[in-house]
């Protein structure tokens, strides 16, 4: 095997696509340390990142959808919006949603909470077809807007529209760091390069 140097941009949208899912997840895994490397290391600046796994589906017990968003910090307004952009029930409880829907619930929890990087494994993977935009959308207006307290804000505006939430980033923001991975990136996601950051497998690893 060649040695192989490669860096990852702080503030961008990174699209971790080609090869096979399994070689995707192995790759999202040596990002977050969650396996070690067979040879050379995997640095991460531990001071300035935070790692969140949002497929893992953990919330408050006994509480509905709408309780765990405003613990994460978000009014009960908000908390009820972003319920219904995730296609969630707000009065729903844990116990009750569906694999697919839990998943979505700790995706939006996790926006809320605000690591400086979010790490998410096929993000809408479990989503119904029609919300992915959706979804999608939402994490590019989290990331580049300036992580959850400016996506909070934002929800709150009544001119403002899901469409526009990602147009609508202010230059000065302090945009937060997501990493995503799938087969290709879909053709409507079109971020200019300062934005998004392509890390292609076959390209990296042929």
């Amino acid at each position: 095997a060649k040695d192989i140097e490669t860096r990852l941009p702080l503030g961008k949208m990174i699209y971790v696509q080609g090869g096979t899912e399994a070689r995707r997840l192995t790759v999202l895994s040596l990002i977050a340390n969650l396996i070690p490397p067979s040879k050379g290391k995997v640095w991460v600046p531990t001071a300035e990142w935070s790692i969140l796994l949002p497929s893992v589906a953990v919330g408050l017990p006994d509480c509905t959808v709408k309780d765990d968003f405003i613990v994460s910090g978000a009014t009960e307004e908000i908390a009820c919006k972003m319920a219904r952009l995730f296609d969630l029930d707000p009065d729903e409880t844990h116990e009750r949603l569906p694999s697919g829907k839990a998943a979505m619930e700790a995706l939006a929890r996790s926006l809320l909470r605000d690591p400086s990087i979010l790490l998410v494994v096929r993000p809408v993977s479990s989503t119904a077809p029609e919300l992915r935009e959706n979804v999608m959308r939402m994490l590019l207006a989290w990331q580049l807007c300036g992580g959850g307290r400016a996506l909070v804000e934002l929800l709150g505006r009544s001119d403002a529209s899901l469409d526009e939430l990602p147009m609508v980033a202010d230059n000065n923001s302090e945009r937060r760091t997501l990493i995503i991975s799938g087969e290709k990136a879909p053709a409507w996601l079109q971020l200019p390069p300062h934005a998004m950051h392509v890390f292609d497998i076959d390209d990296v690893f042929c």
